[in-house]
């Protein structure tokens, strides 16, 4: 039975690393990063951003709106 034991351990042991591996990867990388340039935090900020699902319904309510504007300011 105590082999049974360390045969789950040494599991659990391999997806906590697994884990922290992907934790790693995936961590917010605007935080205490100095050498990236800001240029790339501010580009990976904006696609975390666009990632959402609301983001093409905001956009299309943007375009939607601009249109509307553009034809009462008498936009040709």
């Amino acid at each position: 039975m105590e082999n049974a034991n360390s045969s789950d351990d040494s599991k659990y042991e391999d997806h906590r690393e697994r884990l922290d591996r992907s934790r790693d990867l995936t961590r917010d990388e605007s935080v205490g990063t100095p050498r990236k340039h800001w240029s790339s935090r501010v580009l990976h900020r904006i696609g975390r951003v666009s990632e959402h699902a609301a983001a093409g319904s905001i956009a299309a309510g943007a375009v939607f709106a601009w249109v509307v504007f553009g034809i009462v300011a008498g936009f040709p």
